[in-house]
């Protein structure tokens, strides 16, 4: 049962079948059917903060036409955790999939989402990622010279690139394949950013998977409507991957859990994938 935010005084029953509870962040995914027989998704976020953020960027993103769940409903259960609702999609994940087609609609639907809707300008300019560095730095867990190479190019596109809604998290257990087509799922990391950190995230996520690399270069066949990426850009691209790894293995470094280790491996897969070269081969 979920009280409306719009009618408190209305609530909204649902007849539950499974529930998933999602690692690290404690939020739960309910999939239920309502009254009228329609299959939903429940999402259950415990920080009203966060829960609002993330269904305000599925709304902008839904209206703005971009393939993405319906949403239905903002509301809170009887214990006060914010929830949302979406329209159920049936329909597997991309995890496995490998008609270079899906990768190229895929990257048109991210470059959409770009596209047509208008955010803020991103706080995340190249200072940022200069603190984000000191501050490793003094931590001992790393030395800024991995950065160098590509740091000139990164302040160059802070100036310039425009700064866009991005997803931020996107990995192929984020798009579902129905037979209409492609539907961008979950949008709790979203972010006014720069397009190279999306292709940066997709790739870390690419590389974290063991995923075949010719996905990542479809997918930005499919982003940018060519087959190739410049100088600038690749070695922009490359300073995102850096950032992104390494602020995912300082995370786990400071928490030292379970994952630690794995974020380890993720990072000596990001610097192989740098040192070998491999985004000048293909794109």
């Amino acid at each position: 049962m979920l009280n409306s935010i719009n009618s408190p005084s209305k609530p909204v029953y649902f007849q539950l079948e499974r529930t998933v509870n999602m690692p690290f962040n404690g939020n739960k995914i309910l999939f239920a059917t309502t009254s009228d027989r329609q299959k939903v998704v429940i999402k259950l976020v415990p920080d009203s903060d966060k829960a609002r953020k993330e269904w305000m960027g599925l709304s902008v993103a839904y209206m703005s036409s971009i393939p993405v769940p319906t949403p239905l409903m903002f509301g809170v259960t009887k214990n006060n955790t914010p929830g949302i609702v979406s329209k159920r999609i049936d329909g597997r994940l991309l995890y496995g999939n490998k008609n270079p087609d899906t990768r190229i609609e895929f990257g048109n639907i991210v470059q959409r989402l770009h596209s047509n809707v208008q955010v803020e300008q991103s706080d995340k300019d190249y200072s940022f990622y200069e603190r984000s560095l000191n501050d490793w730095t003094k931590r001992g867990y790393f030395s800024p010279s991995l950065f160098d190479k590509f740091a000139w190019s990164m302040s160059q596109y802070c100036q310039i690139a425009p700064s866009v809604l991005c997803h931020g998290d996107l990995h192929d257990g984020q798009v579902i394949k129905s037979p209409p087509g492609l539907v961008l799922i979950d949008f709790e990391k979203w972010q006014s950013n720069r397009p190279l950190y999306e292709l940066g995230i997709y790739l870390f996520h690419c590389l974290r998977t063991g995923s075949d690399i010719q996905n990542f270069r479809n997918f930005v066949m499919g982003y940018t409507d060519r087959t190739y990426l410049d100088e600038t850009e690749k070695q922009t691209l490359m300073y995102y991957l850096l950032h992104i790894s390494t602020g995912a293995l300082n995370y786990f470094l400071e928490v030292n859990n379970w994952y630690l280790e794995y974020a380890r491996q993720n990072q000596r897969k990001v610097l192989k994938f740098i040192n070998d070269e491999v985004v000048w081969k293909i794109l």
